[in-house]
């Protein structure tokens, strides 16, 4: 129309048409400038949420990283807490125990002493008593025998000179009785099995039974067994009522047995005694490297096994 109206020399019209053209021209251009700013601020919207989305993702990762070294740390902070631990009561048992092996040790030193001065004492004792005092009071009965041929003694004096003989007689064999209870000739002399055999043959009721190679043990094993026997028997005799009490000792070439049953009327182990006899046997067979365990229950007699090993 603009065109038509300067075809026409229509300057009026062509004015008007040419300002509608202006307008329509001016309305379209904001029309696609609003819209490209729309399309620009929904563009920058959307990358603006994106941004967002990965920052917070990247957070997210982030304290999720921190959580996992966090649980780690903790994680290894506990389990040194708990080794930590573990190794001090590890260490606090282990030096208990040492404690306690040393004080076990220490006493078992002690018993090995003290059982070897008592044996070493024993045995002179009774060398005394027998050599010193029995050779004394025998020199006694010789002489008086030499009295006796070479004086005269009046009839009523002689009942009294028989019963002096008899008293040192009896005095003799007391003295010799003794010494042999502390340290038995036959056991320094032919060993374990002679001396044990000896004495179980003093009782009616006692049976001995032997197994194995007739060695010759060291002293002090031997005599330990050998008190632990005799104590053993003596309770049974004295205070189970027994009516028939074995005994039986095996000797290997690196065990030595002992094991002396009754049927008497037995006891219940797990209770108190009064008495110190199985203590001082356990003591004394610990002091060698052996163990003693009894079995026993009332009405059902007693057993007593003691077991050392030979190094």
């Amino acid at each position: 129309m603009v065109r038509a109206g300067i075809f026409l020399n229509n300057h009026q019209e062509t004015l008007e048409y040419f300002d509608k053209y202006r307008r329509l021209i001016d309305i379209r251009s904001s029309t696609e400038f609003e819209r490209a700013m729309a399309e620009l601020e929904k563009k920058y919207q959307t990358e603006k949420k994106e941004l967002r989305i990965r920052n917070l993702e990247k957070e997210k990762r982030l304290h999720f990283i921190i959580y996992l070294v966090s649980t780690f740390g903790l994680f290894l902070f506990l389990l040194v807490l708990y080794l930590r631990t573990k190794t001090i009561k590890a260490n606090e048992e282990l030096n208990r125990q040492k404690i306690i092996q040393l004080e076990q040790e220490k006493q078992l030193i002690a018993a090995q002493a003290v059982m070897s001065g008592e044996t070493a004492e024993r045995t002179r004792l009774a060398r005394d008593l027998h050599d010193g005092l029995g050779g004394m009071l025998s020199a006694v009965k010789l002489n008086l025998f030499d009295m006796k041929q070479n004086v005269i003694i009046e009839e009523e004096d002689v009942a009294r000179f028989n019963k002096v003989m008899e008293m040192l007689d009896a005095s003799i064999r007391e003295l010799r009785r003794v010494a042999h209870n502390m340290m038995p000739e036959t056991l320094s002399r032919y060993g374990l099995k002679s001396a044990l055999n000896d004495f179980c043959n003093n009782f009616r009721n006692v049976k001995f039974h032997y197994f194995g190679t007739e060695q010759r043990l060291e002293k002090k094993i031997e005599t330990v067994i050998y008190r632990a026997a005799t104590e053993l028997i003596n309770n049974a005799l004295k205070h189970s009522g027994a009516e028939t009490v074995n005994v039986q000792l095996v000797c290997g070439p690196d065990l030595i047995s002992l094991n002396v049953q009754d049927d008497g009327k037995g006891f219940d182990t797990a209770a108190e005694t009064s008495g110190a006899g199985l203590d001082n046997i356990r003591t004394r067979v610990a002091a060698v490297n052996g163990s003693m365990n009894i079995h026993s229950a009332p009405g059902e007699g007693t057993e007593v096994d003691v077991e050392i090993k030979i190094l």
